[in-house]
């Protein structure tokens, strides 16, 4: 929703009803338009409903995730839409509204991210360890790369991760998933991630590292092609800066005899 003050629709706790198998609920929209239907859509646990009011009838449909409904135009203040549905009542949070109304609107989609091989000088992925039950790899990436919630991915290569292919553990990242057919495995970046990333001193002593940061994962079932792996990151991560090129020497000075 945008960010206007009274924009929330609402689940109004203080009319539920519950009957032994179906409660009563009323949501609140506080916005609507005078001179056009206006659509809601309310995500919710059950799409079992019995009957709704307040709707323009036979507005109300059903989908994979709960329901919609148009309500009616007119110059009234908020709309209070009632129904009946099936099942025990889960609690107002298990509700989620949105509508498009006069003054205020749900938010668009995000658009989709597109992936790309991340810069060398950026980014970098290494493997620690690998043994016939799996591997150990580790992400670094420079601090400019390094955004909490950015997405980086690893591509295998088609075929590159075997059936069943799963990150059991995770270090200063979060495992967002993997697509087997695609040989791809997705983490999400925290806040701060190590700065001990396998440098080491003469002495054997892990160095801290000052313009990078690093994750480290454990992966059953060893992918193939470990030393052919890609690193991906969102196509609009920033780029490196151009080289700095030196001006040329001015030319010499004219000598007066």
């Amino acid at each position: 929703m945008r960010r206007l003050e009274g924009c929330a629709a609402y689940v109004d706790e203080e009319r539920v009803k519950r009957w032994a198998e179906q409660f009563q609920v009323f949501f609140r929209i506080p916005d609507h338009s005078s001179s056009e239907e206006t659509l809601v859509e309310v995500a919710m646990p059950t799409r079992e409903i019995e009957s709704c009011w307040g709707i323009v009838p036979e507005s109300l449909l059903t989908h994979a995730d709960g329901i919609s409904f148009r309500l009616p135009s007119f110059k009234a203040g908020a709309i209070d839409v009632g129904c009946v549905v099936k099942g025990q009542y889960p609690g107002g949070d298990a509700f989620s509204i949105k509508y498009h109304g006069s003054h205020c609107f749900a938010r668009p989609p995000p658009p989709p991210v597109n992936f790309a091989t991340c810069h060398t000088e950026q980014a970098h992925f290494s493997v620690i360890a690998e043994w016939s039950g799996g591997m150990q790899g580790r992400v670094t990436l420079q601090d400019s790369m390094w955004v909490r919630h950015r997405v980086v991915q690893l591509s295998f290569g088609e075929g590159g991760l075997q059936a069943g292919a799963d990150v059991d553990r995770c270090y200063n990242a979060e495992f967002s998933g993997a697509n087997e057919a695609n040989g791809i495995l997705s983490f999400t970046l925290p806040e701060k991630g190590m700065r001990q990333c396998g440098a080491t001193d003469a002495t054997g002593k892990a160095i801290t590292d000052l313009e990078h940061q690093c994750f480290e994962f454990h992966i059953k079932q060893k992918p193939a092609n470990t030393n052919r792996v890609k690193l991906l990151c969102p196509a609009n991560y920033p780029s490196p800066p151009p080289p700095m090129v030196s001006s040329p020497p001015p030319p010499p000075m004219p000598v007066r005899v």
